[in-house]
């Protein structure tokens, strides 16, 4: 027969470990503390989601901003231009009235609302047969993007309105929608004789549609008709 002295019994009593209570109380302090860094993780992951795509907005629409305004200020530009502009009459067959942009006929459908713009210039970069170009940057709103057709010389003259269809989009992603693109004729500036337009862009993350980006920029149109 076995027997225990109370030392090998307190010994026992010692090692016996946790009890049911503790141990579900336990289970359960553990499953709080994961729970709490678990939604910490994804709150973390969710902003940082967030920064990236508004990030990329932002990024897309000032490329596109920047590209707008780039062409806008070399629109009308040849070397022969600034020569044949000086003279009293200009040859309506000239590069200086082909060229230069002409509100009326480059912007499409109206002067202060439109989402249609034309910009012809010379471009000493390109090919020798094809420096002549023209561009055209229209707002296709059932797509919700922004379109660029290349022109060749012999469309500059055509109608604007048969010329804003087609193209290829601007942002090739579809991480960004347009939801606005508008132009806008300035009005005169009577110190310095020149006119400039006025781009509006708007934008939403495809993603993320609650996250929304709006620029607006005057440039300055260098190359115009007398208006």
């Amino acid at each position: 027969m076995l027997t225990f002295s109370d030392g090998s019994m307190s010994y026992l009593r010692a090692e016996r470990g946790f009890s049911l209570p503790e141990l579900l109380l336990a289970i359960l302090g553990t499953s709080v503390v994961m729970a709490a860094g678990l939604s910490l993780l994804v709150a973390v992951l969710s902003a940082n989601n967030t920064n990236i795509e508004l990030s990329r907005l932002h990024q897309d629409l000032h490329m596109v901003m920047d590209t707008l305004s780039r062409d806008i200020q070399r629109a009308g530009y040849h070397p022969s231009a600034a020569k044949e502009r000086a003279l009293s009459q200009l040859d309506p067959h000239s590069w200086a009235r082909l060229l230069t942009f002409l509100p009326d006929e480059d912007l499409h459908p109206h002067l202060q609302s439109a989402q249609c713009l034309r910009l012809k210039f010379w471009d000493k970069e390109a090919h020798p047969s094809a420096r002549v170009l023209g561009r055209v940057y229209y707002f296709d709103a059932l797509n919700q993007s922004i379109k660029l057709k290349v022109l060749d010389e012999n469309a500059l003259s055509v109608e604007l309105s048969r010329v804003c269809r087609g193209g290829n989009q601007l942002i090739p992603r579809q991480d960004v929608l347009i939801t606005q693109l508008a132009f806008r004729l300035s009005p005169n500036n009577q110190v310095l004789g020149v006119r400039s337009l006025i781009l509006s862009l708007s934008g939403v993350s495809a993603r993320q549609p609650q996250l929304s980006y709006h620029l607006q920029r005057q440039v300055l149109l260098r190359n115009q008709a007398s208006l």
